[in-house]
């Protein structure tokens, strides 16, 4: 169970609660989380600052169940570990440039530039080439960002 001020905010075994949290304050509560405000489209895709991230199904809002499917509707996205990944720029993704690179528990990860701001969505990056021979990445490098939808929650706002 996940508690404050002694309400039970959400319950169920922990496996459950992290991949599932019922709020984004119990997302927060659980590690560093990524969320970014969003809009559900026609209840297809997602547009947000990091670009267009289609769906593979109609999703329901969690901590709702609810689903919406032909209108637009303003959301937070939460992006759980490993929705998110650097690759190299491709044709038609979004370009970004990596703004910072801090390191902690989990490893490096990226904070990226988006027209001028710093997006504070931390991403994982690998420091060196396959055969470290070189950086794979570094502060001013240019990437675009993958997105795993399964690993990806959606919250009304």
């Amino acid at each position: 169970a996940v508690m404050k001020d002694g309400d039970i905010l959400q319950t169920g075994v922990p496996a459950e609660v992290f991949e599932a949290p019922a709020t984004i304050a119990i997302a927060a509560a659980l590690g560093r989380r990524a969320v970014l405000a969003g809009v559900l489209v026609q209840g297809r895709r997602l547009e947000c600052a990091l670009g267009d991230i289609p769906l593979d199904a109609t999703p329901t809002f969690a901590g709702v169940g609810r689903t919406f499917e032909n209108t637009n509707v303003e959301v937070a996205i939460l992006f759980l570990p490993g929705a998110l990944s650097l690759a190299l720029p491709g044709a038609d993704a979004r370009v970004f440039q990596i703004a910072r690179i801090t390191y902690g528990g989990d490893g490096p990860t990226a904070l990226l530039n988006v027209d001028g701001d710093t997006l504070d969505v931390a991403i994982p990056v690998q420091l060196m080439s396959a055969n470290h021979s070189a950086p794979a990445v570094a502060v001013g490098s240019r990437v675009s960002v993958r997105v795993a939808p399964s690993r990806v929650r959606i919250f009304k706002r």
